[in-house]
């Protein structure tokens, strides 16, 4: 059903944007003056940021949360959390015979986007300092008579490989090194990187570190077509929907989200703003005044304080 609601949003856009055309205002400006068919100015929007997972929607994602790095310095905390479908939560409301994967209106409500998982960035006040590292992160193997839960979570769920030279045939290794750099080297403390990645503490059996054996597997389909200019007809051949995200979609869950908010801000030359018209509203479009980027910004905070 989800792939239905997608389908139709992507049908919109689809054919709807060829009535709405794209370019600069100074270029737009010459056009005008020049007597150019405005059927023949500026280019087709294809795609826009406005839909949600599109390509463009996930590069403003990414730059806003680039804002945060410019401000604040690298985070200090990068989290993954994920999903357990035998949590009691979810196993207390299955019916009978039933599995979780079997409920994906439950796991949803417990998990970004289904059973994958969400990352977490992360500023602290008070840095993490090396010696404080291995009292908040462990990269090892749990002792499995201490913490016997979590030592079967790690085993079960957060064991990488085997690759490298113990299978070389992993999905993971390119040119014959793991591309998740598998595996680790043992070291008996924590040491801070020159990249801003710590070399995490791993001992081996004899430092007092701890093994396990498991038989891992991947998996993966792919097209093979010719590439297509279209990116609507992209986005769909290279978008895998999963039954879990479909419910998270449909019950309009947040994607992400951000603390502190940022307010996007337009920057271009003088007159070299984007300016979206069609054939018909084009002579409208250049003669009105163009907004400058501190302008319309000024008039936004007049009318938070109206507000």
């Amino acid at each position: 059903m989800y792939a239905k609601i997608e389908t139709e949003r992507l049908n919109f856009i689809r054919y709807n944007q060829c009535k709405l055309r794209v370019d600069n205002y100074i270029h737009l400006q010459d056009s005008i003056n020049n007597e150019i068919d405005p059927k023949d100015i500026g280019q087709l929007v294809v795609l826009p940021s406005s839909f949600t997972g599109g390509p463009r929607y996930m590069h403003e994602r990414t730059q806003d949360a680039m804002t945060y790095v410019r401000l604040y310095g690298k985070p200090d905390i990068f989290l993954t959390f994920t999903c357990n479908p035998n949590w009691s939560e979810i196993q207390e409301n299955l019916y009978q015979d039933q599995r979780p994967e079997d409920r994906h209106d439950l796991i949803a409500q417990w998990q970004k986007r289904g059973l994958p998982h969400v990352h977490i960035l992360i500023w602290l006040e008070n840095k993490i300092r090396p010696d404080d590292i291995d009292s908040l992160i462990c990269a090892e193997i749990p002792d499995p008579i201490q913490v016997p839960i979590l030592h079967e979570i790690v085993r079960k769920n957060m064991i990488h490989g085997p690759c490298g030279t113990f299978n070389g045939n992993s999905k993971c290794m390119s040119n014959g090194k793991c591309k998740k750099k598998f595996p680790k080297h043992f070291t008996t403390t924590t040491i801070s990187g020159e990249d801003g990645y710590p070399n995490y503490r791993r001992r081996c059996i004899k430092s007092g570190g701890f093994s396990v054996k498991i038989s891992c597997s991947d998996q993966a389909t792919f097209p093979v077509e010719k590439q297509s200019k279209d990116e609507i007809t992209s986005y769909q051949s290279g978008r895998y929907v999963s039954s879990s995200e479909a419910v998270w979609r449909i019950l309009s869950f947040p994607i992400q989200e951000r603390y502190p908010s940022v307010f996007h801000l337009s920057v271009h030359l003088e007159n070299g703003q984007r300016v979206y018209f069609t054939t018909n509203n084009v002579t409208e479009k250049i003669s009105k005044p163009p907004t400058t980027t501190l302008t319309a910004f000024f008039e936004l905070l007049e009318d938070i304080q109206h507000v």
